[in-house]
């Protein structure tokens, strides 16, 4: 693996958490990214708690974003990597509601993991903390599941997928100042709490690799028993195409992304992991369940559970549905 950082001390720290924390813009830059968020015309909101710019459905709203992050966040990001390359962008926002929590996952993957590194540079436009939705990593996790990561989602199978909800508790909570970026493995699994304060939190995201990474994406075969991926060669205008949100419905229309080279098919068959088995992989690095975190748990569980009765998420059935079945429902609602 290359490595992608210019300090060999930052590199190391990265490639054995699978993150790292860098203060990355100033005051000024700050606010300028902030106004522009609050300028923009954010018609893609819905009704759940938790939305990207990605999903706007206008294409010179999202390119607009894209090249915004890219003159403020790029440049100081080149501060800390060796020679790399932006991908994509976007705002990352949590509406002051209980239902913009959001579970343990993976990123899509963007490159060969086996030789290059794919990150999100993931920065706090205000001072975040556990009350308002702040970041958390589960250290170590990019060496847990390798394989490639496919969109869209729901739909591709995860190793995790049944219980990755119950690593929530095990997860390291990053709170961070404005202007501090934490940059993590797509790899690396992670996760927010629900924004429990008065005001919207906003964040913004680019996605970075080295600079010679060729691009790439996986897409679910529609179908396909058992899964079967299809990879394509892409480059960064694809990102701005195909959110998961297109790429969702395409492939409940038994459609493909078109206009990109196919490279070839693998089967994703994966060991889906028990509870135990995950816990196990969590203890057995040295993590321990945080109170807190397994508290907030608890009330997004109470909340999802009110909110849908009539399909046996409730009382302790809840605790039982698999997490496929939680991620399903809770997705939907982004999306429909």
């Amino acid at each position: 693996m290359r490595p992608l950082f210019s300090d060999p001390d930052q590199q190391a720290f990265f490639e054995e958490n699978g993150y790292a924390l860098v203060n990355l813009l100033n005051k000024e830059e700050v606010e300028e990214l902030l106004r522009y968020y609050q300028s923009l015309n954010n018609n893609h909101i819905g009704e759940y708690g938790f939305h990207v710019s990605m999903d706007n459905k206008d294409y010179d709203f999202v390119n607009g974003v894209i090249s915004k992050l890219e003159s403020v966040i790029l440049p100081r990001a080149k501060e800390h990597f060796l020679p790399c390359k932006m991908f994509t962008g976007s705002f990352v926002v949590k509406e002051p509601r209980i239902n913009s929590f959001v579970p343990p996952h993976q990123d899509w993957s963007f490159t060969d993991d086996t030789q290059y590194n794919s990150v999100t540079v993931w920065t706090a436009l205000q001072d975040t903390d556990i009350n308002n939705g702040a970041m958390a990593v589960l250290p170590g996790s990019h060496k847990w599941f390798t394989g490639p990561r496919a969109s869209p989602s729901p739909g591709y199978i995860t190793p995790f997928q049944a219980h990755g909800m119950d690593l929530f508790p095990y997860m390291q909570l990053i709170p961070m100042k404005a202007g501090q970026a934490l940059i993590f493995e797509n790899k690396t699994l992670h996760a927010s709490p629900p924004n429990n304060s008065s005001i919207a939190r906003v964040g913004a995201g680019i996605g970075i690799t080295q600079a010679d990474a060729p691009l790439l994406h996986y897409y679910v075969i529609p179908g396909s028993d058992p899964q079967e991926l299809q990879s394509y060669e892409v480059d960064r205008e694809f990102f701005f195409k195909y959110s998961n949100t297109i790429l969702l419905r395409l492939q409940k229309e038994g459609k493909y992304p078109e206009g990109y080279k196919k490279k070839g098919t693998i089967i994703n068959n994966p060991k889906v992991h028990t509870k135990e088995e995950l816990i196990e992989m969590a203890e057995h690095s040295g993590l321990k369940k945080d109170p807190e975190l397994d508290q907030y748990l608890q009330m997004f569980y109470q909340h999802m559970a009110a909110m849908n009765p009539q399909n046996n998420l409730s009382g302790n059935n809840y605790h039982q549905v698999s997490l496929i079945q939680k991620v399903k429902y809770f997705i939907s609602r982004i999306f429909n």
